[in-house]
């Protein structure tokens, strides 16, 4: 997902730079538990065509409690130390760093 907004942004870091100061903690959120949804759903499928290639007796329900567990996982880090919290916190780091480097005249 990354390397298809650096392609939008024509790799250059000036416009990623700008593209992090535009953006909102909602957005962040947003973007942080679409590639998690996205990720935890593509990983399921994909056990689940591995899972009756090979020749697993109920692939639909395992993949489907790997998906259920994988959720819950997720939510319990999400809500946990590192999840949420930590994210904003780190996500409100990067407009004071782009700054103070512009300021230095450090570009990218």
């Amino acid at each position: 997902m990354f390397w298809l907004k650096g392609r939008q942004l024509g790799f250059q870091p000036e416009e990623w730079e700008n593209y992090f100061l535009g953006l909102s903690q909602k957005k962040v959120l947003r973007i942080a538990l679409g590639i998690s949804g996205a990720s935890i759903s593509a990983a399921s499928f994909l056990s689940y065509i591995f899972l009756q290639k090979t020749g697993f007796h109920h692939a639909f329900i395992i993949a489907g409690l790997m998906f259920a567990g994988s959720i819950f996982w997720f939510w319990h880090r999400w809500k946990g130390e590192k999840g949420k919290a930590y994210l904003l916190k780190r996500f409100s780091e990067i407009p004071q760093t782009i700054l103070e480097n512009r300021s230095k005249g450090i570009r990218g």
